[in-house]
């Protein structure tokens, strides 16, 4: 059986500004990021592990957290 990675963990700078990027995902809802804490310091958890996910949904997911970072970004 291949192994494959579907997990990753993403940071956005600091704890306060990653908090804020997953509740902005969560609240836009295209796709579900976890927050998690990772040697010490918080990070947005994804996970792919449907066989039913397509690049599109890959791609939705991709636009929705670069527009939570950008958005969030200045609110520190």
């Amino acid at each position: 059986n291949e192994v494959a990675l579907n997990q990753v963990l993403v940071r956005f700078g600091d704890d306060e500004t990653t908090a804020r990027v997953v509740a902005a995902v969560q609240a836009e809802g295209s796709c579900w990021a976890g927050a998690t804490v990772w040697q010490g310091q918080s990070a947005m958890r994804l996970s792919v592990s449907s066989w039913a996910t397509t690049d599109a949904d890959i791609e939705r997911a991709l636009a929705a957290i670069c527009a939570a970072a950008k958005r969030t970004a200045g609110q520190v």
